[in-house]
C-alpha cells in the first residue's frame, strides 16, 4: 500500500487565513506543514496571508520541519486571537455542538 502526505493546506489567494488549534495530526501530514501556492507564484504576502499551529500533536506534527517561510508556530496568547466567536462574530448555528469539540 502507497501512503501519501499531503500539506495543512495551501494559499488559493494571498488573502487565505488558516489555523489549526488542538489538532491530532496523522502521519499523512507533510513535515513541512503548510506550503506555498508553487515555486513561481507562492501566493504568501507578510502582514495579509497568514497560517498558524497551536498545540499540534500526533506523529504528524513535527515542529523542526515545519516552514516558518509560509506558517507560524502561534504561542498561546496568539492562538487565544483566534476562536469560533471571534472569527464568526458569535457561535454560528451551523455548528454542530453535539459532534464539534470547541475550547
Amino acid at each position: 500500500m502507497v501512503t501519501r502526505a499531503s500539506p495543512l493546506g495551501r494559499p488559493w489567494n494571498n488573502a487565505s487565513v488558516s489555523i489549526y488549534k488542538n489538532t491530532y495530526m496523522s502521519d499523512i501530514v507533510l513535515p513541512q506543514g503548510f506550503i506555498a501556492w508553487s515555486d513561481k507564484e507562492p501566493r504568501v504576502v507578510p502582514g495579509l496571508t497568514f497560517f498558524g499551529e497551536y498545540n499540534s500533536y500526533g506523529p504528524g506534527f513535527q515542529a523542526a520541519s515545519r516552514n516558518t517561510s509560509v506558517e507560524t508556530l502561534l504561542t498561546k496568547e496568539q492562538a487565544d486571537e483566534y476562536t469560533v466567536e471571534k472569527v464568526f462574530g458569535g457561535m454560528p448555528a451551523w455548528i454542530d455542538l453535539g459532534t464539534a469539540v470547541i475550547g
